[in-house]
């Protein structure tokens, strides 16, 4: 393992004693590639009130009187386009979000309906936005299910076409694009890492030991994208000393986790949780190749207390239970001129450039610049105030560029 992978291992280690927001340390790693695709003509901008920012489209049509707005979406399918099921209600109305076909002959244009920038800062006290969104995610799968979308394009291809078309909030840019929220479940991308560690190990005479610079297990596991589509995972690494040897052999050793998720090209993440009535949910680690199996085993975990994987009677869905003794972490990328490095899922630019020396932070903030990736494969400039209150306020996505002047 090289210094920089040390550092970074002990620097945002995580131990299962603790709780998801405050304590959970998630990293981030880079996308496969190196090549810095053209930068698209969109843009998205940091607007709205101080206290309720929001990331807005720079391609935004002028607002109608109200607080609600219609919103052209074209959905990308990779393959030639079908015409939805006579029978099928294509159509769904929330109270924050909507989406219907466009009135046109393409089964690719749509119609998604949602605050426009003055409703967001009319609205912002009296909304749930998690809840309404992930209420409007549910719904988009059982119009996938009814054949309405397109052929080739995934419920989450869709959501992400949204969260691209419309303004949403800033501080929520995590839900939009991975599902995490309250819940604690992360949709795995091409890109990520993910590092799992274990915090005790129980000998042979059932006598528990912490685990320590000698009795240590810890494994490293990249999310590269699947040929066709989807992702898959890669063993990166392992660190496996004393106990942990024995533990390695296992067959329930994280080791082994490629192969058992090897036909699962949607995979999501749920890490360690409290619920509401403070119930503490260990990691649980799910593979499908259905999207609507795959939320529904997540309702599931989410319902109530879990000790084990939930019960399924599909044969394709894949689970794996992490007990009390063992961390998960999520690793993300983002790329600073030109350099890969890893940082924690919730870092805002504000962070990062905080890690930087006194006199290189001033230049990089007064300089930076933000290429975002797009779900067609181009790049979108982020704008934002250069600012310290600005820079705090955007969140990083993984694959985010940075560069500035030095």
């Amino acid at each position: 393992m090289s210094a920089q992978g040390e550092d970074t291992e002990a620097a945002f280690r995580c131990k299962t004693t603790r709780v998801l927001y405050p304590l959970l340390c998630l990293i981030a790693l880079g996308s496969a590639g190196c090549m810095h695709k053209p930068l698209d003509k969109r843009a998205f901008s940091l607007q709205g009130p101080a206290d309720f920012p929001l990331m807005a489209p720079s391609n935004l049509p002028s607002p109608p009187p109200g607080d609600f707005q219609e919103f052209q979406l074209r959905l990308a399918g990779k393959q030639p386009a079908t015409t939805p099921p006579p029978a099928a209600d294509c159509t769904v109305k929330g109270d924050l979000f909507s989406i219907a076909p466009a009135k046109s002959a393409s089964p690719s244009l749509w119609v998604v309906i949602s605050l426009n920038m003055q409703g967001w800062a009319r609205r912002s006290d009296s909304i749930d936005v998690q809840s309404e969104w992930m209420r409007f995610a549910h719904e988009l799968l059982a119009l996938h299910r009814a054949g309405c979308f397109p052929t080739g394009v995934s419920p989450q291809q869709v959501l992400k076409q949204i969260s691209e078309t419309i303004p949403l909030p800033a501080s929520e840019e995590l839900l939009y694009n991975y599902s995490f929220g309250r819940a604690g479940f992360v949709d795995l991308v091409p890109g990520m890492q993910l590092v799992i560690e274990r915090a005790s190990f129980q000998t042979k005479e059932g006598v528990r030991v912490p685990a320590s610079p000698t009795d240590q297990f810890s494994e490293r596991l990249s999310v590269v994208a699947r040929p066709g589509s989807g992702s898959a995972l890669h063993l990166l690494g392992i660190v496996s000393r004393g106990l942990g040897k024995t533990y390695d052999t296992q067959p329930a050793s994280p080791r082994a986790v490629p192969a058992r998720f090897a036909a699962s090209p949607l995979l999501r993440l749920m890490l360690l949780t409290l619920a509401d009535d403070d119930t503490r949910r260990f990691p649980v680690l799910l593979g499908s190749t259905e999207t609507l199996e795959l939320w529904d085993a997540a309702d599931k975990i989410a319902g109530g207390p879990l000790t084990a994987c939930p019960p399924s009677s599909s044969s394709t869905l894949q689970c794996l239970f992490f007990d009390k003794d063992s961390a998960v972490s999520v690793l993300m990328s983002v790329w600073l001129n030109g350099r890969r490095v890893y940082r924690p899922i919730s870092t805002t630019v504000g962070s990062l450039l905080g890690m930087l020396p006194e006199n290189e932070t001033r230049r990089a903030l007064a300089t930076l610049s933000i290429d975002r990736p797009l779900l067609d494969g181009g790049y979108a400039r982020v704008d934002f105030p250069h600012d310290a209150e600005g820079a705090r306020k955007v969140l990083l996505l993984n694959g985010d560029r940075l560069t500035w002047h030095r």
